[in-house]
C-alpha cells in the first residue's frame, strides 16, 4: 500500500504572521535604543546598585562604598538619575 504525498503548502496566514512578527520585532529593536535610559532596553545600572547589594549580602562593604559606586555611575551617565 502506497501513501499519498504530503501536502506541504501552508496557508497564506502563516506567511503573513511571520512577516508581521519580523517587522514588529525589527521596529522594537530600532525604537528601543531611542528611549530614555532606564526604560525599554536601555538599562540604568545606577538604579540597581541597592538591589544588587541586598541580593549579594556583601561583607566589608560600607555605605561610603555604595555612595562612591553611585557617584561613579552618575558621572558616567548623568542622564541616568
Amino acid at each position: 500500500m502506497e501513501m499519498p504525498p504530503i501536502d506541504r503548502t501552508y496557508p497564506v496566514e502563516v506567511f503573513l504572521v511571520s512577516v508581521v512578527t519580523f517587522f514588529q520585532v525589527a521596529f522594537d529593536i530600532l525604537a528601543s535604543a531611542s528611549v530614555n535610559i532606564g526604560y525599554g532596553h536601555n538599562f540604568a545600572p545606577y538604579n540597581y546598585i541597592d538591589a544588587w547589594l541586598e541580593i549579594t549580602q556583601t561583607v566589608n562593604w560600607s555605605q561610603e562604598d555604595t555612595e562612591k559606586l553611585k557617584a561613579y555611575f552618575a558621572a558616567v551617565n548623568p542622564n541616568a538619575l
